[in-house]
């Protein structure tokens, strides 16, 4: 479990549950010695993420300094790397990625992850069943989007039995 905070309530906390008194420029002090100290390991989690055949990307915004800017997650069998930077942009998965191309990339419909060097895109399927939800929602009597929304989700269930499966029973399915 983890609790997401500002350097205010923190020194609230600090101070009523444990009798700490910590200043907002301790609390930024020990925040970056605790990154440099972690630098090291995330970019081998980032290296062995970049290295892999499969790679899952997806972005969503996050406030930085009271702007927008960008969380990127870049995810494989390998670890999950994450990335805060002010773009959205083809850039940030081209920095990311530096030389190397995956030999199957998947993400959602955006454009700079369509982009991204592989050999293969797979559409992220449960952010189609997502997105067929709302025209669902919007157009209840278009059949196929149900249909086509349950044939996602047999298409993850099945991805999630794979393990489980033979090949053959796996193939036939």
């Amino acid at each position: 479990h983890e609790q997401h905070m500002g350097f205010e309530r923190l020194q609230t906390v600090l101070q009523d549950v444990l009798g700490i008194s910590l200043s907002e420029g301790g609390a930024v002090a020990i925040l970056e010695r605790a990154g440099a100290a972690v630098q090291a390991e995330a970019e081998a989690i980032g290296e062995r993420v970049r290295q892999s055949a499969v790679i899952g990307s997806d972005e969503t915004s996050a406030r930085v300094n009271g702007h927008n800017w960008w969380e990127w997650v870049f995810v494989s069998a390998a670890g999950v790397y994450h990335l805060i930077v002010p773009s959205r942009g083809q850039d940030v998965i081209e920095a990311f990625m530096r030389t190397v191309q995956a030999q199957v990339w998947e993400s959602d419909c955006w454009k700079a992850q369509l982009n991204a060097p592989a050999a293969v895109h797979q559409l992220c399927l449960s952010h189609q069943v997502r997105n067929l939800q709302g025209l669902i929602d919007d157009r209840p009597r278009l059949r196929w989007a149900a249909e086509l929304q349950d044939l996602f989700r047999s298409a993850i269930h099945l991805g999630h039995r794979r393990e489980e499966l033979t090949e053959r029973g796996f193939q036939r399915r």
